[in-house]
């Protein structure tokens, strides 16, 4: 994705939005990935 974004930023001199964009992604996915993984430890631990 990061190096999707620098080529759209080499193509249009605007380097700000595409990678602001794929980090705002990468944080959401890294937030619903720790949420999934705390509940999967939560999950086993009750056994």
């Amino acid at each position: 994705m990061l190096q999707r974004a620098k080529i759209i930023g080499s193509l249009t001199f605007r380097y700000v939005e595409p990678i602001t964009i794929v980090g705002v992604v990468f944080l959401i996915l890294s937030l619903i990935s720790a949420y999934g993984i705390r509940r999967l430890e939560r999950r086993l631990n009750l056994k």
